[in-house]
This record gives structure tokens, sequence and C-alpha cells, in this order.
């Protein structure tokens, strides 16, 4: 049976014990507490309608369907366990100032997996746990349409056995919002770790770490759209025995600063390989700076910016680039622009150093490494 709103009133705490099967909670105008006493819901249900706040807490749920939707603002999920066949979200959330946190979401449907999903503003996804082995396509969170202040903090994805795997998706606004301190693990044939597309501006993408088995294509943060102010820093991304790799993807319209700064990305036995590849017009107070790359692997580039200008600054970076085919496609740094600066970068191993072209007005300072090549300026 259901449990309707209409039974209880506002503070009540409903307690969970023992097993339910085919049991729906549905809460509306309500403030409530639903705590889990050894309690497991079979194919049921907690839905949250207009002007419900919840606090949910201790809940195991073995589901075919969803088994959180939130239509509200202001509930705080903690420590629930899900295990869902659906194809549906886990959690499904259409509502702002939403929290769900230390829970664990094991996906199991073979076709397509999503964990959370996200309508909505100032919503935090942190310190839960989302693991996925059977689907051939997971979206493990999902954020979309116009939102402000989403921030998806230091959780785990772990994916195997995955088609098309992307621990991270964005589509529409992501304004003032955050995917940082986040550990994934994936191995299948497509990766885009963090996917975002759409309005980005001030986001945060920070200090995630990234780990990438074999793979056909991989991509560990791919960002496009407008993307003032954005931050990309301290991410720390490895893969090996992958093909088609750009480790970092940063495509957009640059009306202001951003900072590409301080990635780590350690790329072994890899074919067609950039590091960091920047595109779209940089303007002043933009950097691209201090990142440690270390590859190994043929048709590689270290980093590629088109283009920078207005004094913006790609300096301190320091690659150790082996090249296991020799060609002119393996190069260090490749940038354009005017009116910028290289600066106090490190190049080592046996590429092209840097590579200058369509420029005006930009100032070489300090390249350092065991250099055996020229550096290159073109038109």
């Amino acid at each position: 049976g259901n449990l309707l709103s209409e039974e209880i009133r506002d503070f009540t705490t409903i307690n969970i014990q023992g097993t339910l099967t085919d049991r729906k909670f549905i809460i509306s105008n309500l403030m409530v507490t639903i705590e889990g006493i050894d309690a497991t819901l079979n194919n049921g249900k907690i839905t949250l309608e207009e002007g419900a706040v919840a606090y949910i807490k201790n809940i195991k749920f073995n589901t075919e369907d969803i088994a959180i939707e939130l239509n509200s603002d202001d509930s705080l999920i903690e420590n629930v366990t899900i295990n869902t066949s659906s194809s549906d979200a886990a959690i499904a959330i259409d509502g702002n100032g939403n929290t769900v946190t230390k829970s664990t979401i094991t996906l199991s449907n073979e076709t397509s997996a999503k964990a959370v999903t996200i309508k909505g503003s100032n919503n935090k996804i942190t310190n839960n746990n989302i693991t996925s082995n059977k689907a051939a396509s997971v979206n493990a969170i999902i954020v979309d349409g116009d939102s402000v202040g989403n921030n998806i903090l230091s959780n785990t994805i772990t994916i195997n056995n995955a088609t098309d795997a992307k621990a991270v998706v964005i589509n529409g606004k992501f304004n003032h919002s955050q995917v940082s301190s986040n550990n994934i693990y994936i191995n299948a044939t497509n990766v885009c770790a963090i996917d975002a597309t759409g309005d980005m501006e001030s986001a945060v993408i920070n200090t995630n770490k990234i780990f990438v088995g074999t793979a056909n294509t991989f991509k560990a943060i791919a960002i496009k759209g407008n993307l003032d102010n954005v931050t990309v820093n301290s991410n720390n991304i490895q893969t090996k025995n992958t093909t088609t790799i750009n480790a970092i993807e940063v495509i957009g319209d640059f009306t202001n600063k951003a900072q590409i700064a301080r990635n780590t990305i350690n790329i072994t036995n890899a074919d067609s390989i950039v590091a960091v590849n920047v595109t779209g017009t940089l303007y002043s107070g933009s950097f691209v700076s201090t990142h440690i790359i270390n590859i190994t692997g043929k048709n590689v580039i270290g980093i590629t910016v088109d283009k920078l200008t207005n004094s913006t600054e790609l300096r301190s970076n320091s690659m150790n680039i082996t090249a296991t085919e020799q060609s002119d496609a393996n190069v260090g740094i490749i940038v354009s622009g005017e009116n910028y600066t290289v600066a106090s970068n490190t190049v080592n191993g046996n590429v092209l150093p840097l590579k200058v072209y369509d420029s005006e007005n930009v100032r070489v300072e300090r390249l350092y490494g065991n250099i055996t090549q020229a550096v290159v300026f073109s038109n």
C-alpha cells in the first residue's frame, strides 16, 4: 500500500522497520524524518512533492524503478543504499537546495544506467559511492537544464564493462557550480569522465582523480560553451593502453579570464594523444600553467592552445614525452595568438619542443629540457 501525507503531521518521524515490499511514501507540504531501522524497501519508493522537506536516512532499497524522487526543496538524503536495475535514475532531483550524502548506489541495468539526475539549483551530491559493472551506457550523475550553485564533491564513481561511460554529465547551465575532489575509476570502450556542455560561467572543476584503464577513446575532462572565469585546476589523470586521447579538452567562448593549471597527466602506451587542448580566445588574466605531463606513445602533443591574446600566459609547464614512433606530429607545445608569453616551460623527450603559428607579438622565454629539435615558428 501507500502512505499518504494526510495521515501524518509536521515534524513526524516515520520509522520503517524490517522488510517492506511495494510500499510507496508520498509526502507533500510537510516536514518529516523518514528513518530506517534495519529497513529494506523492495520495489518501494519515497516521493517528496511540493512543499515537502524530509530527512531520509538509513534505508536500503532494492528496486526496478526510481527509489527517491525529490520534487521539492531543502531535503537531506543520508546513508541510504540503493540497488537498482532500472534505466531511470536511482535518485531524481527536481528542486533546489537538496543534499545526497554518504550513500551507496549500485546500478545493475545491462543497457543504460543513471545514479542521480538533477534539475534545479544549489543541490549537493557529496561523499557517495556509485558503482556500475553491467550497463553498456552509463551516465552516473547528470545535471540538466538551467541551474546555479550545484556541487558534486568527494564522490567515488566506479564504472566497468561499459561501451560508453561518463561519470558526470552537465547539459545546460552550470554557473557558479563545482565538480571537485571526486575519485573516478573507469574501464570502458569510450570514456568521457566529466562531460560538460553549456553555460559554465565561474564553474570549478578541481582536484578530481580520474583513472581509466584500456579504452578506444578517452577524455578525462571535456567542457564546451561559455567559459567565463572557468577553473580547471589540480586534477590528476591517468590512463594506459588507450587510443585517441584528449585528457583535458576546453573549447569555448572566454570573455573573461580562465585558469587551466596544475593538472597532472600520466599516459602510457597510447596513441593519438593530446594532454591539454584549449580552443578559444583566452583574454587578459587567463593562463595555462604549471602542468605536469608524462606521456609514452605515438602521435603525441603535450599542450595545444588556440589562441592566447592580450597578455595571457602559457607558463611553467613541465613535460616528459617519449614518442614511440618518430614524426613531425610529436610536439611538446603548440600555440597561436597575439600579445602573449610562453615562458619557463620544460620539455624533455624526443619531440619538437615548441611550435608557434599564426602569432603576433609573442614572447618566448626560458624554454628548458633536453631539447634536440628546433623551435618552429610558422604562419
